[in-house]
């Protein structure tokens, strides 16, 4: 029950303002104490989920780099919610502060969505709903990106489309059609 109370997603949909975000990430910090918090990677996930809320992308990429500590201890631990977080992470701070300079920041999160959709054929909702993110990129970039950037994250996005066509299992996920649509136009819009 008590990790249960630790994710941020009991949270996050009360936080309206920095203040109330502070508070939860005070709470968090308190919890550290805790062993079977500190002690378990997706505790640092959920801090991580709750820094990358309020844009503090360096923290956030330090409680992965802990989750990830973590994971390496337990025997057969599948990181896999951790890089799909990752590259949640990633993709954010491209969508808020702008794409990489050489494109490595969008293709690192394409990298880590393609493990993961090659490991998990059952949990598939949150990396798919990552790859969105792309799209929502390009909406907001496009008109400023160089060229090296554009062609980077063509091919980033392209990676993406082609994961979800060979995707088997289209008929669980009824978003799918539109998310490749999505990226499609996204590709497109990139030249």
């Amino acid at each position: 029950m008590a990790k249960g109370l630790l994710k941020f997603s009991v949270y996050g949909r009360l936080l309206r303002s920095d203040r109330e975000n502070a508070l939860v990430e005070k709470f968090y910090d308190d919890c550290r104490l805790f062993s079977f918090a500190t002690n378990d990677p997706l505790f640092w996930v959920q801090r991580s989920i709750c820094t990358r809320n309020d844009k503090h992308f360096d923290i956030s990429f330090r409680f992965i780099d802990n989750a990830y500590g973590l994971a390496r201890r337990r025997t057969n631990w599948d990181t896999y919610q951790i890089d799909n977080h990752k590259a949640r992470v990633l993709l954010t701070q491209s969508r808020e502060t702008g794409v990489s300079a050489d494109g490595s920041r969008e293709r690192d999160a394409i990298s880590l969505l393609q493990s993961v959709l090659a490991r998990k054929n059952d949990d598939l909702y949150h990396p798919l709903s990552v790859m969105r993110i792309f799209a929502e990129i390009v909406d907001r970039y496009l008109h400023t990106l160089t060229i090296e950037q554009k062609s980077s994250l063509k091919q980033s996005i392209e990676i993406a489309i082609r994961s979800i066509s060979s995707f088997k299992h289209t008929d669980r996920f009824r978003n799918l059609t539109e998310l490749r649509k999505r990226l499609a136009g996204a590709a497109k819009a990139l030249g």
